[in-house]
């Protein structure tokens, strides 16, 4: 708060305070916060927030959602290799990768199977890790340069796959998978580049780029049918492939905006300049351990969920995303079988990303988090108690759980790390949640899969049925429960190291919550909710909420509590008689103002000073207009060198001010 104490002056306003909107009128809508009440003006609870129903360069145009709607072709197109793996890796057994591990009488072998969903199963294990590396691009080059870069990353992956599968190569395997993988997320990124331009949107264009990934699992379905209509192989299938991602590429160019273009409208929905980060390598570092500091405080249950959202996707991933086809063929006792049930799980995981995964981002914003939480619970409980059951109904519900439970796992990632993340470190923090996931699931994957496929007969779908429904119940009972505890109001808090308090703070004058809290007449949690609420629109809301008379008065109360409070040594007061009689000594507030007024306008055949004849071109020396641009330039500065150092004035024997001198401690 500025350190002004007394009667403020009139003409002092604050610093960097320009109205969003001119006025307030039946023409607005009420915008609800993220726990789905609504977010007021006032101390009161009965008065909706208001928002203008259109405002220009703000709404989305018939354009903006063609290209919204292009990039989710090309974001279907480039959807790497996790999403499908249990079909892709029948692919690859067919195609004779590692089919020395089956002995020279056989192309094709259980445990052949079991080592390709093995490597599958680790690389996507490292898509946290990815996260990270994504983010930090994201914020340092631009979602453009992301998008292109992640479907050329993946066109890359894809041609080393195909150089993998001809050799046999399983370290050139390895790479190409994880190429293609990092790449189809980075290019996934391209989805932020348009945040901005779907102000109240934000969650379906959230949801659509979660459902790309996911429906991106019909894509090695696809390729299956192609082979057997027109007789490629694998390899010239691959081929196509990348050309198709090469077109992804190019679309992605043309419809994801610059990075210049992205803080442009950002800018103009916020209506306030946007700083532009600059990427090195000291500030990926502080930014990673700030971040684990702010995970570091979380309580328990933040660490609950995560184990929770660990046991829950490694019960409903092994048995259909990793082993569908191996664990199909054992339930119903037929190979063909297996590879129906590995077909039927990437079919029903791409129709639930396209469709429900969408509804469900819509939905949770309308009923809040618990409903996603009781969603993923029901669930994975669903997928455990028809899973072993040999009827293609029941697999079909079980498998229906199941990739539900994937499908919107990353969703409550987003949602959940939200609550408690700051916003300038959600990116960082959701990765790192996501990465202590990784840490435990892939190695107690690793372990299960090892467990039920030690033996010389294959895969025992009883052991891996035993461990899915274990872990499965301990994920559902502690869904169900962390639901209640969510419902009833005990959720993680947004968690604010001292350093992001202050910086967040900046941009309501003060330096403490306590202090933005007393003067915008906002409670705490609503004032933070709003802060997080990633709703533009709300976020604008906040700009201005301190443009009323009434915020404007309580600012000002809080500045002179503010100043009253510090002990500042008062400098010695000045009385200075020069030998022609002129007298130096303190100025009254309206001497100075007068004086410097005259100054910087100009008059009398005075110039004036630069800046103030550009401000107020046009206007007259004379022009109430102009002296009011003088005034609130100035008498900031004039109050605060009165209160903290020397404000003086130099007089003639006459008494007329001929010069101002005001020194700040």
């Amino acid at each position: 708060a500025l350190p002004i104490s007394g009667k403020l002056p009139e003409g002092i306003g604050r610093i960097g305070s320009a109205p969003m909107a001119q006025h307030m009128d039946s023409d607005y809508v009420r915008i609800a916060n993220v726990d789905g009440g609504s977010v007021n003006n006032d101390d009161s609870n009965d008065k909706p927030m208001l928002l203008p129903k259109e405002q220009e360069g703000v709404t989305a145009t018939p354009l903006v959602w063609a290209r919204l709607l292009l990039l989710w072709a090309a974001s279907l197109v480039c959807g790497g290799i996790t999403p499908g793996q249990s079909v892709w890796a029948e692919l690859f057994q067919q195609d004779g990768f590692l089919s020395q591990m089956c002995g020279n009488s056989e192309q094709e072998c259980d445990k052949q199977y079991v080592v390709i969903a093995n490597i599958l199963q680790t690389i996507s294990a490292l898509t946290a890790v990815w996260m990270l590396v994504c983010g930090i691009l994201m914020d340092s080059q631009g979602t453009r340069a992301c998008g292109v870069f992640g479907a050329a990353l993946l066109a890359v992956g894809v041609c080393t796959l195909i150089v993998s599968l001809a050799y046999s190569s399983v370290t050139l395997f390895i790479i190409a998978v994880s190429f293609a993988d990092c790449g189809s997320l980075l290019q996934n990124y391209g989805f932020y580049g348009l945040v901005f331009h779907f102000p109240g949107w934000q969650a379906l264009v959230l949801a659509l780029s979660n459902s790309c990934i996911q429906a991106a699992a019909f894509l090695p379905v696809g390729m299956k049918t192609m082979m057997r209509t027109f007789g490629f192989d694998l390899k010239e299938v691959l081929v196509l492939y990348v050309m198709l991602v090469c077109v992804g590429a190019a679309v992605t160019g043309v419809v994801v905006p610059s990075q210049k273009a992205y803080f442009e409208q950002a800018e103009r929905v916020l209506g306030v300049p946007i700083p532009k980060p600059k990427a090195s390598l000291l500030k990926v570092r502080e930014a990673l351990s700030a971040s684990w500091r702010v995970l570091a405080r979380q309580s328990w249950e933040v660490w609950f969920a995560g184990l929770l959202c660990t046991f829950s996707y490694t019960a409903t991933s092994i048995t259909y995303q990793t082993l569908a086809v191996p664990f199909g063929a054992a339930i119903f006792g037929d190979k063909q079988a297996g590879d129906a049930v590995g077909e039927l799980f990437v079919r029903i995981t791409s129709w639930e990303g396209v469709f429900i995964v969408p509804l469900t981002g819509l939905f949770v914003d309308l009923l809040g988090l618990s409903s996603l939480v009781i969603s993923m619970g029901i669930s994975v409980g669903i997928a455990a108690v028809f899973c072993a059951m040999p009827s293609w109904t029941a697999q079909s519900v079980a498998i229906f759980g199941s990739a539900f439970f994937t499908n919107v796992l990353f969703l409550f990632y987003m949602k959940y790390v939200l609550l408690f993340a700051p916003a300038e470190r959600y990116g960082v923090v959701l990765g790192l949640f996501a990465t202590f996931g990784v840490v435990l699931g892939a190695p107690l994957s690793l372990a299960i899969i090892a467990w039920a496929t030690g033996s010389s007969d294959g895969l025992d779908a009883g052991k891996l049925v035993l461990s899915t429904r274990v872990l499965s119940l301990i994920s559902t009972v502690g869904f169900l429960a962390y639901a209640v505890r969510l419902i009833s109001g005990e959720k993680p808090k947004l968690t604010l190291l001292p350093e992001d308090e202050k910086e967040m703070m900046k941009r309501f004058y003060v330096s403490t919550i306590q202090d933005a809290v007393e003067y915008l007449g906002v409670p705490r949690e609503q004032l933070l909710s709003m802060m997080v609420n990633q709703d533009v629109r709300v976020q604008r809301q906040l700009l201005e909420l301190g443009e009323s008379e009434t915020v404007l008065a309580s600012y000002t109360k809080l500045a002179k509590r503010r100043a009253a409070e510090l002990k500042l040594p008062k400098p010695e007061a000045v009385r200075e008689v020069l030998p022609d009689g002129s007298t130096v000594t303190p100025g009254s507030f309206d001497e100075l103002m007068e004086a410097l007024c005259a100054s910087f306008g100009g008059g009398k055949g005075e110039r004036g000073e630069p800046t103030m004849d550009y401000l107020c071109k046009g206007w007259d020396v004379e022009d109430a207009r102009r002296q009011e641009v003088l005034r609130s330039f100035l008498a900031f500065n004039v109050a605060v060198g009165m209160q903290f150092g020397r404000a003086l004035v130099l007089k003639n024997t006459e008494g007329v001010v001929e010069a101002v001198c005001i020194c700040y401690p």
